[in-house]
């Protein structure tokens, strides 16, 4: 399947934003008291309604394998899968999380996410 410049930017960009989110939450104790796991987990794209989405994701993680965060959360954690069958965050909740996640990496003094960027980010 061909995939757009543009979904292919938007996936990369979410999963890179996952990413961070599971890596920081995973190794910081103090991200772990205020961050709830289930809010750093990748629930995928809907495979009805954004297939391109889906397809694209799903050839970065399993044929390509340049996502092996995003690989791992999906082999060993319940509700991260690649597919979110309507139960994820909808395209454009996942744009404007990726949009206050480059907000918050591009302020000068940033040096890593914090619980409060996280949440920021999250923010259900």
């Amino acid at each position: 399947m061909v995939y757009s410049e543009e979904v292919k930017k938007e996936v990369e960009d979410i999963l890179e934003m996952y990413t961070d989110l599971f890596y920081t939450w995973d190794n910081n104790e103090d991200v772990q008291e205020k961050v709830q796991r289930k809010q750093v987990i990748f629930r995928g794209f809907d495979g009805n309604l954004k297939a391109e989405y889906y397809g694209y994701a799903a050839d970065l993680v399993n044929e390509k394998e340049q996502f092996p965060v995003i690989a791992k959360m999906i082999k060993e954690i319940d509700k991260a899968e690649l597919n979110s069958k309507s139960y994820g965050p909808s395209l454009f909740k996942l744009k404007m999380m990726v949009k206050k996640w480059k907000e918050i990496k591009s302020k000068e003094d940033f040096v890593s996410l914090k619980a409060s960027d996280i949440l920021e980010i999250v923010q259900e």
